[in-house]
């Protein structure tokens, strides 16, 4: 073969290792790798399988066997403001919100106290894009993806 066959194998080779692994591991990196894999080979990457979280939710279960807490991001796809409904069926736990970049990269932080209703935040200064909403309650992380358009 060819030095740049080799180098193109070599390279979607690595990009593959990285992309595989959990985001809470490999970091930001990782989204970077996987935006990258997918333009040589179309992939969905299921962080649900690849970090655990399916067996870390098995402690944070009620007695139904159904996740503690579930919600919903509306609206989605938005183009500014976005409300978090669903909480507060979790009962009276301080919520955690991180929004990560399809990057990986954290742009907004925030501790909400006592849900009783939809948690309304702004996402001014967000350029459009991918985002993921991790939304934390006592033991429990629940990540949807968030969609920001202009």
């Amino acid at each position: 073969m060819k030095l740049p066959v080799l180098a193109t194998i070599f390279t979607a080779t690595i990009l593959n290792q990285m992309a595989v692994q959990c985001p809470e591991e490999g970091g930001s990196a990782v989204y970077l790798a996987r935006a990258i894999y997918q333009l040589v080979e179309p992939t969905e990457f299921d962080d649900t399988i690849l970090c655990g979280w399916e067996e870390r939710r098995v402690t944070g279960t009620n007695s139904s066997g159904k996740s503690a807490f579930d919600f919903v991001l509306k609206p989605n796809p938005t183009s500014g403001s976005v409300s978090i409904m669903g909480l507060e069926r979790a009962g009276n736990q301080p919520v955690q919100l991180t929004l990560r970049h399809v990057s990986g990269q954290s742009v907004l932080e925030k501790q909400f106290d006592l849900p009783n209703e939809a948690l309304d935040f702004m996402l001014d200064g967000l350029s459009p894009g991918i985002y993921f909403c991790h939304v934390r309650m006592g033991n429990q992380t629940e990540v949807r993806k968030l969609i920001l358009i202009r």
